[in-house]
């Protein structure tokens, strides 16, 4: 299994999601209708996750090289905190001890004013949206934000 003990690259901290979280609600308001896929490589596919404690509606679950769950709902329920929250993914590692291990991938407003990708595996997060947005989070020094061109 991939990441036995834990992925090796820098995962972005509680305080550094709570600011994307912020300034996307900020920009967007909390409400603002969003589409986002959750990275679900290490569930089971035979059952869906189950087995790891993840439950997920009927039908959102995609299966191809790498696994996905997608899901709409209110921004407030997508972004970094709602998916820790409702998904278990904010549960620190624990050698040793299962887990649901599923993190917030893509993020994408109804009006595609907004979006966000955050892919599995890299230490990094891409944010594109409206200028003001670009600028609140270039603004967060705790980020280290750069344009990227």
């Amino acid at each position: 299994m991939p990441n036995v003990d834990g992925p090796t690259d820098p995962e972005a901290s509680e305080d550094q999601k709570q600011a994307i979280d912020v300034a996307l609600q900020e920009a967007a308001g909390p409400d603002a209708s969003c589409v986002f896929a959750l990275y679900a490589g290490y569930l089971h596919e035979d059952d869906h996750g189950r087995r790891d404690g993840f439950d997920e509606p009927a039908g959102t679950w995609h299966i191809g090289r790498l696994n996905y769950v997608l899901f709409s709902g209110r921004l407030s329920e997508a972004g970094f905190a709602g998916v820790d929250q409702r998904w278990g993914s904010g549960v620190p590692f624990v050698p040793g001890r299962r887990r649901p291990f599923v993190e917030l991938s893509d993020l994408w407003t109804a009006d595609r004013s907004i979006v966000l990708a955050s892919t599995a595996d890299t230490a990094v997060t891409v944010v594109a949206g409206p200028e003001s947005l670009a600028e609140r989070l270039l603004s967060i020094p705790l980020l280290r934000a750069h344009v990227w061109r």
